[in-house]
């Protein structure tokens, strides 16, 4: 696991939290997210053994004496603005906006700022 080096993130807000208190929430997040990532690689893992498991015997639902495993089909119907003409597609498309917050490590948020002309 990779620890994020608190001594290298600068913070620069309008808002009144403490650098040491937005700087634990941040550290915090990030080993947050890479526990997560390590989570997410092994419940794949037992998801693709499952998934086999159920193929070769043929099978959708598989019991165990606590547990069980359902495998269902779904579809999703959708279009892409290339596949309509232009009137059709700006008359009913949908937007949908909303907040989004990233996170990663200081030493990439500057090459970024530095290579938009940004001062940070």
């Amino acid at each position: 696991m990779v620890k994020c080096e608190p001594s290298k993130v600068t913070l620069k807000s309008s808002f009144d939290v403490s650098r040491s208190k937005a700087e634990a929430w941040l550290v915090g997040w990030y080993d947050a997210k890479q526990r997560a990532a390590e989570l997410d690689k092994q419940i794949n893992g037992y998801k693709k053994k499952i998934e086999s498991m159920m193929m070769s015997k043929g099978v959708t639902v598989l019991t165990g004496t606590t547990l069980m495993a359902e495998w269902q089909k779904q579809s999703r119907l959708s279009v892409s603005p290339k596949d309509l003409p232009e009137n059709i597609f700006s008359e009913y498309a949908k937007q949908t906006t909303f907040n989004v917050l990233y996170l990663k490590k200081a030493e990439a948020a500057k090459v970024k700022r530095k290579d938009a002309g940004v001062k940070g």
